[in-house]
């Protein structure tokens, strides 16, 4: 006797939201110390905070009641950080650079978790709507910068 899994096709008509937030990304992860809270966690704090407003103003101008999405969401999370002072400055050994450090911690989905919390309860009820992320790093030759595009997902 053979069993049949259903697989959830999901198709999107057009991108819900698109936020844009500039300022350095700052990826998810377990920061632990005992009393104060740490630099770590203050910086992901504010990079969450600065999305939460991006975000409150992107929903409030696409829909004035501005309420959260209930049904199931795509995220396509891209994160550009800074390029470093001490970073090689000729164009040919910059590229050298990035590319070799592109493949460093943080991990790309860290940043993409940081920033599906930061949406929790503004753009969407729940970060568990999430059914698919998309989830990129890179480096900014110019200011460090987020994109963050909602989508809404119909099943098919």
């Amino acid at each position: 006797m053979t069993t049949k899994t259903k697989i959830h096709a999901w198709r999107t008509t057009q991108p819900f939201l698109t936020i844009t937030v500039k300022g350095e990304p700052v990826p998810w992860q377990v920061y632990t110390r005992q009393g104060r809270p740490s630099i770590g966690i203050l910086a992901k704090k504010a990079w969450q905070t600065q999305i939460q407003v991006a975000a409150k103003q992107a929903m409030v101008e696409k829909f004035r009641d501005g309420e959260p999405l209930t049904g199931p969401v795509r995220l396509t999370i891209r994160c550009y950080r800074s390029i470093p002072d001490w970073a090689p400055k000729s164009e040919e050994a910059r590229k050298r650079w990035v590319r070799l450090h592109l493949t460093m911690k943080p991990d790309a989905v860290n940043f993409a978790k940081a920033a599906e919390d930061a949406l929790e309860g503004i753009v969407m009820v729940n970060d568990s709507q999430t059914v698919e992320i998309i989830a990129s790093k890179g480096f900014s030759w110019d200011e460090p910068y987020t994109t963050i595009q909602v989508e809404v997902l119909i099943e098919d």
